[in-house]
């Protein structure tokens, strides 16, 4: 193997590793921000940038300390808290929806003592485990029991 094809090699698995590849993402990131400060004081216009910070920083205090029937600040704070709720929510139904317990497989069946018997495989990290075994008559298909 070459050198070149080593270096290859290396950086596809730095890349495929979960931590080195946020790494290498930040590493690009920063670089990225870099280049764009030094643009943007190549062209002068960081007075143009702060210009506009201080307007939307003016704008904003405004907002805020005004008063309509409600205080600005106060719908500000109860904006964020049904964010924070509705975030939660978020997480706990997307837990619940990706919880490895509620993955089922396709039913099964066998025939055996002159039953056919049917049953679903719960995957589970560790272990599959058998649920909802039931015979079921041969004749008409009813389930027994």
């Amino acid at each position: 193997m070459s050198g070149e094809e080593k270096k290859k090699a290396w950086l596809e698995r730095k890349w495929n590793d979960p931590v080195w590849s946020k790494v290498i993402a930040g590493i690009i990131l920063f670089i990225l921000g870099g280049i764009g400060a030094v643009v943007v004081t190549l062209l002068h216009g960081w007075p143009a940038i702060w210009g506009w910070v201080k307007t939307a920083w003016t704008t904003v205090w405004h907002w805020v300390g005004g008063t309509a029937s409600i205080p600005n600040w106060l719908l500000v704070v109860l904006s964020l808290c049904a964010l924070a709720i509705l975030a939660v929510v978020i997480v706990v139904i997307w837990a619940i929806c990706r919880s490895p317990e509620r993955v089922i497989q396709e039913i099964t069946e066998f025939s055996y003592l002159g039953l056919k018997w049917r049953w679903q495989i719960q995957r589970l990290p560790d272990r599959d485990t058998i649920v909802n075994l039931y015979p079921y008559c041969p004749v008409c298909d009813m389930q027994y029991g």
